[in-house]
């Protein structure tokens, strides 16, 4: 991350063939104090399920629900400039 604000796509037709009952990640994202989200991909059925796990404040990466999004879902994301760098505020899947 390099910047106030973004988005990221996720290339879900391109990712289907990788992707399975068993969860991958598809998506990290880092920031001034190291990972700071990931987003999480797996199929039911002929559906594909996303998570997002984001920092809690522990420090630790905490999972979100799974749900299924648009066809071709995203994070967007606000970050806060410190003396180290960029750090994560909010992360959205959308």
């Amino acid at each position: 991350m390099n910047g106030l604000a973004g988005d990221r796509s996720i290339p879900a037709a391109a990712l289907r063939a990788s992707v399975g009952e068993e969860a991958i990640v598809v998506l990290m994202l880092d920031d001034a104090q190291g990972e700071a989200a990931r987003v999480y991909m797996r199929q039911r059925g002929d559906t594909l399920q996303y998570a997002l796990a984001q920092r809690a404040s522990s420090g630790r990466l905490r999972l979100e629900a799974w749900r299924t999004v648009g066809a071709d879902p995203g994070i967007s994301w606000t970050a806060r400039s410190t003396a180290l760098g960029w750090v994560l505020e909010t992360v959205v899947l959308r």
